[in-house]
């Protein structure tokens, strides 16, 4: 787990308040996972799309269209943010392939 410290006010040499958390995580198509914070307190969270890769199990396929995303589902007990990822993409003649998406969570620390 990364996490990144800033912040102001604070007095010499006191420590600063860490301001965000970022996490990431490999999700395949419409699956769901929490990503825990250890000794955070999140007040709001983001997902962004890093990384995606799927294919068709045929030589023979037109792309139709394509769904990649992930997605913010839930902040459970103030440290748990629960992501959702999807990655898919079909055809014309009703083929469809799924994959995985590599997602990296940002969660703000409340430090009011």
């Amino acid at each position: 787990m990364a996490k990144t410290e800033g912040g102001g006010g604070g007095s010499a040499g006191a420590p600063l308040p860490v301001l965000f958390y970022i996490q990431q995580v490999k999700l395949n198509d419409g699956e769901s996972k929490p990503v825990v914070f250890a000794n955070a307190s999140i007040k709001q969270a983001f997902t962004v799309v890093q990384h995606f890769q799927m294919q068709y199990s045929g030589d023979d396929h037109h792309v139709r269209g394509i769904d990649v995303g992930a997605e913010v589902t839930g902040i459970v007990n103030a440290n748990t943010v629960n992501v959702k990822g999807t990655c898919r993409m079909w055809d014309d003649s009703k083929h469809e392939a799924k994959g995985a998406v590599d997602v990296v969570v940002i969660a703000l620390n409340d430090i009011a």
